[in-house]
């Protein structure tokens, strides 16, 4: 029969052996469930202003924008119904007029301008291409469709074609172009465009994950066992990655 010391010292290696194992597995489950995750994100966070609202709307209005980034996913529109509920028709085109999606809603009067939202399969290489949006005023009931318009901040890459085809130079309707994107491609835009905050970003996760694995190795070796370092700093590393994937998913969106 083998000693109690030496059973003790197998049993503690079992322990280091499986808690190791268990933390890598949490790492790695994480690791791959922060990868795959997929949020839709405005692509700008222009603020528009509604000088007036347009209408009523009786045929097809169309406003022509450029895609700022990758993966266009979504258009939102900000629309005013007026009298009783009203069906909007939206429809999505390349320049070249193929049509991309439509979609009609039913919106519902009220004091401030509805959101209606037209969703697309996330186009890979829409960075730097033009669309247009053709908003129509769907058939059925009696309400009337209205357009807040914003006279003071278009771009030059921003094009409004009332219902009756005559441009409106100047003038660009309440549009939001959405992407839905992954963290890799989150963070490479990011990285892109703002170099500065998204290495503030990675610096802020790489201290996290440090601090999170010091902070339980430290327990461990107090309170536990010292052999369990190696499992407590793939724990933190998790922990790290874990709150990294919950700002991601959850963080609000102004």
């Amino acid at each position: 029969m083998p000693p109690l010391s030496r059973v003790g010292a197998d049993g503690s290696r079992v322990v280091v052996i499986m808690a190791g194992l268990v933390a890598l597995g949490v790492l790695v489950v994480t690791a791959f469930g922060f990868a795959g995750q997929a949020r839709t994100l405005p692509m700008t966070f222009a603020r528009r202003v509604e000088t007036f609202a347009y209408g009523p709307v009786v045929g097809a209005a169309r406003q022509t924008f450029v895609a700022p980034a990758s993966y266009l996913s979504e258009i939102s529109l900000a629309v005013r119904a007026q009298g009783e509920p009203t069906p909007v028709q939206l429809r999505l085109r390349a320049v070249d007029g193929v049509l991309l999606a439509e979609g009609r809603t039913i919106v519902t009067p009220a004091p401030e301008p509805v959101t209606v939202a037209l969703a697309v399969p996330p186009i890979e290489g829409s960075a730097g291409m033009a669309y247009v949006l053709e908003i129509e005023r769907g058939v059925g009931g009696d309400g009337r469709l209205l357009l807040p318009i914003d006279a003071a901040d278009a771009t030059a890459s921003e094009r409004f074609v009332d219902h009756d085809g005559v441009e409106r130079p100047g003038w660009t309707a309440h549009l939001t172009a959405m992407q839905t994107v992954r963290p890799a491609t989150f963070f490479r835009t990011l990285l892109g465009s703002d170099p500065l905050t998204a290495l503030g970003v990675f610096a802020a996760y790489a201290l996290g994950a440090m601090a999170l694995g010091a902070l339980l190795r430290w327990s461990v070796r107090r309170l536990i066992l010292p052999g369990l370092a190696p499992a407590a700093y793939l724990l933190g590393a998790a922990g790290a990655v874990a709150v990294a994937w919950l700002t991601f998913a959850g963080l609000p969106i102004p």
